[in-house]
This record gives structure tokens, C-alpha cells and sequence, in this order.
């Protein structure tokens, strides 16, 4: 697994002293991935690899916003993407690799999300976001 630079984004509003007990946390995430193929530099077998791409995302916004009055818009928002290249050895299923992008590769991304929201609210200041450890969803979710 190698990481290679994504996109971030830091956005608040112009109302900078609304009170915290008084916003509430939103979150948001999705994944992405294709295969490369690259062609070897000494004759040997074409490298394969698994390109994914992990977007994560929190906003704050007014607790008593609700979908009539959303276009406010929200308080601060907090966005970044994150590539993760990935080596393969041999071909898989797609159906196992959407699998590994879901599970896995979240799995391998989310301290560096949690750290970079936390400090970048913190520069930002931005009310300290709430994430926890990573737990991968059950299967009957």
C-alpha cells in the first residue's frame, strides 16, 4: 500500500461564534477504485494495480435545521479525499475487489482522516469533530 496526495477542502460560515451545544455533527463518506495496468520495464509480466480513492466529509450545521430551512447552509464543512495505490499480484474478482475498497481500504485510510479533521478544525477554529475508531459496518446494516 503506498499513499499519494488527494484533495481537502475547509469552508465556515461568516457566523463564527454560534454556539457549539447548539449545532450538530454531520458526516459523509464514499469510496472509489479502478485498476491499473503498467508495463514492465524489463520485459517481465505487465504490474497491476488498485487505485482507490476514499472521500470524507463533515459539516456542521444548526440543530434545528431542518430540510425547509437548509438553505442556510452549513456552519463549517470539512472535506478530503485520500488515493491509496495498492500492488496486486494476480487478477481478482470484481466482486472482491469492491469488497477490499469497502472494508479495507477505509480501514486503512481513516486514522489519517481522523487526524487531519481534528487538526485542521483545530487551526480552523472549528468546533472539535467527533470520530471514534474505525468500526467496519455489519452485515446486516
Amino acid at each position: 500500500m503506498r499513499s499519494v496526495p488527494g484533495s481537502m477542502r475547509c469552508q465556515r460560515s461568516v457566523d463564527l461564534h454560534y454556539p457549539a451545544d447548539e449545532m450538530r455533527q454531520q458526516s459523509k463518506l464514499s469510496v472509489s477504485g479502478d485498476l491499473i495496468s503498467k508495463e514492465a520495464e524489463s520485459g517481465g509480466a505487465d504490474e497491476l494495480y488498485l487505485r482507490a480513492f476514499v472521500s470524507f466529509g463533515l459539516r456542521f450545521v444548526r440543530k434545528e435545521e431542518t430540510t425547509e430551512n437548509s438553505d442556510q447552509g452549513p456552519l463549517s464543512e470539512l472535506t478530503a479525499t485520500f488515493a491509496v495505490i495498492y500492488r496486486m499480484s494476480r487478477e481478482l474478482p470484481d466482486d472482491t475487489i469492491q469488497e477490499f475498497i469497502q472494508h479495507n481500504v477505509v480501514h486503512n485510510a481513516w486514522p489519517f482522516w481522523r487526524e487531519h479533521a481534528i487538526r485542521s478544525a483545530s487551526e480552523a477554529k472549528l468546533p472539535r469533530p467527533q470520530i471514534g475508531l474505525f468500526k467496519p459496518r455489519a452485515e446486516s446494516e
